[in-house]
């Protein structure tokens, strides 16, 4: 696969080493798939950040109001070049209020500091991928390409002005 490239059903299948059914079988969740079969595409989706295209899945599955499984998971990100990054007294406070209002609702969330080049260009950094999170709350200093990555990912982005 190339850089920029989106990952395809059929990539996960061979970075696997399993069949596109077998692919299919794990991401809509069906019995009949071994637990370490089932983790072995799993962390392929991961790495290669798969995403399943929510127009095929609706043509496919013939269901006009489906929505894409949620994760659970939330990223806060700041640039590296934000004085202070995640220590900085207003992002901490940002960060305390939305960490404590997600865990009230069952959800988790991981903190980043990314550096500013990770954030422009047209591949996600590995750790906002979407299927790794469900949203991404970015707070202080510029989010570069990070805006246009989301929007076209269909990743809800919030931007936090400090």
């Amino acid at each position: 696969m190339s850089p920029g490239k989106n990952a395809t059903v059929k990539d996960v299948a061979a970075g696997a080493g399993v069949s596109i059914a077998t692919v299919s079988f794990v991401i809509n969740g069906k019995a009949g798939v071994r637990p370490e079969t089932r983790a072995k595409v799993l962390d392929t989706i991961r790495r290669l950040g798969y995403v399943p295209n929510d127009a095929a899945v609706r043509l496919v599955s013939g269901n006009s109001s489906y929505v894409r499984a949620q994760t659970g998971r939330f990223a806060f990100v700041v640039a590296r070049t934000t004085e202070g990054g995640l220590a900085h007294p207003i992002i901490a406070r940002i960060l305390n209020g939305v960490t404590a209002e997600l865990d009230r609702h069952g959800y988790f969330l991981s903190a980043h500091s990314i550096p500013t080049d990770a954030l422009s260009g047209d591949v996600f950094p590995k750790a906002l991928r979407p299927g790794t999170v469900d949203g991404i709350i970015f707070a202080g200093g510029n989010p570069g390409d990070l805006v246009r990555l989301a929007k076209t990912a269909n990743l809800p982005i919030v931007l936090a002005e400090t």
